[in-house]
């Protein structure tokens, strides 16, 4: 993923973090699952991860090195 100027080295973590972020169509059906169950966009985003810990997982863990 490219990212222009200086919010390539600013937001390094953002960046890498956006890099390993992948809504695949299972996920997003889960999260918009979640939502319409919640009857609350905000509520279900919120709840969302609790249910969906590998995926969540995936994306936040550290780099190695």
């Amino acid at each position: 993923m490219a990212v222009p100027g200086r919010f390539a080295s600013d937001g390094r973590q953002v960046t890498e973090w956006s890099a390993r972020t992948e809504f695949t169509g299972d996920r997003l059906t889960s999260l918009m699952a979640e939502i319409d169950e919640a009857g609350d966009p905000d509520t279900g985003v919120e709840t969302w991860p609790a249910e969906s810990e590998d995926a969540v997982a995936s994306w936040t863990q550290e780099e190695a090195g």
